[in-house]
């Protein structure tokens, strides 16, 4: 049965489908490096401080 639906595909459905798979992990792999990196950054002196800003600022307002 497998063989049949691999020769009703084509020749290539095996590649393209691990070639396709292979894309798909590369770009969770992004995005989850992405959110990764994300949160070091939100995390960092420089972002607290304006957090702290934003905060005063926002609470000074009448």
């Amino acid at each position: 049965m497998t063989d049949r639906l691999v020769e009703a595909a084509g020749p290539d459905a095996v590649e393209d489908a691990v070639a396709h798979n292979a894309f798909l992990a590369a770009e969770i792999a992004v995005a989850q490096y992405r959110h990764r990196a994300l949160v070091m950054l939100g995390r960092g002196e420089e972002a607290l401080a304006e957090v702290r800003q934003t905060y005063v600022a926002e609470h000074a307002k009448p």
